[in-house]
């Protein structure tokens, strides 16, 4: 194993879609609708590639991804381990780690609410002309907001997640980030998956790199950080930074 491990979330933070950023050209993701393909930027490239051509370091991402999303990205042809789904799955060299997998599924086995009930549930109330839901691969519920930033779009989902709360236990957690709005076990954690990997292969050194509130508790187990300029994270450390 190499002496240094670098967690590297993908989206939004080593590549995004073009509507985020105009002037991110090279190609990262291959989808079948080319239209929803995210773009590495020239300085999102160079990043990278000062990590994946080091020799001592091995690159491990770290994403909200289905197994079938990650393959379709560029590093996944790049990267001997990955973290999917929000760390609900970790495969290495194409295999399941299955000591992982058995962690998971036995947390789901305690769980007093499951995820199908709460999607159950929650068919009946959302308005299918605003939003669109499903489970994803019995992971967790993401329900996407099909209108584009607006005033309107934002107070739908500040209304959506008032009623989510009212629908689920402490158990799960709430996360948010632009279009999208997902209920996930708490147990399903970047962070508790990035613990495992370092207490299994023992770095020398440790770096986090992600742009996400979800991202912050992985990130605090490396040794060092790296956030993206453009980034949820740092733009909440803006509004304390004069």
């Amino acid at each position: 194993m190499k002496k240094i491990l670098l967690f590297l979330d993908l989206d939004d933070t080593i590549f995004q879609t073009r509507r985020k950023n105009k002037d991110a050209t090279i190609q990262a993701t291959y989808p079948a609708n080319i239209e929803k393909a995210s773009y590495m930027s020239n300085s999102q490239s160079l990043m990278f590639e000062l990590f994946y051509n080091h020799p001592d370091v091995m690159i491990i991402p770290v994403t909200a991804r289905d197994i079938e999303q990650y393959k379709r990205t560029e590093i996944s042809k790049k990267s001997l381990i990955a973290v999917t789904y929000f760390a609900g799955m970790i495969v290495h060299n194409n295999e399941i780690d299955l000591h992982w997998q058995k962690n998971i599924q036995d947390n789901y086995k305690k769980m007093q609410l499951d995820i199908s009930t709460i999607f159950t549930d929650l068919q009946q109330e959302l308005d299918p002309s605003i939003f669109k839901s499903h489970i994803v691969e019995d992971f967790y519920i993401v329900i996407k907001n099909k209108f584009n930033s607006s005033f309107e779009h934002n107070q739908q989902n500040e209304i959506l997640k008032l009623l989510l709360l009212k629908k689920i236990t402490d158990e799960y957690f709430i996360h948010h980030n632009n279009n999208n709005i997902s209920i996930i076990p708490k147990f399903i954690d970047k962070k508790n998956a990035v613990k495992y990997l370092i207490e299994k292969y023992q770095p020398e050194l440790t770096i986090g790199m992600g742009d996400s509130f979800t991202d912050i508790n992985f990130m605090n187990l490396c040794d060092f950080k790296i956030i993206p300029t453009q980034s949820q994270i740092n733009k909440l450390f803006e509004t304390y930074i004069d």
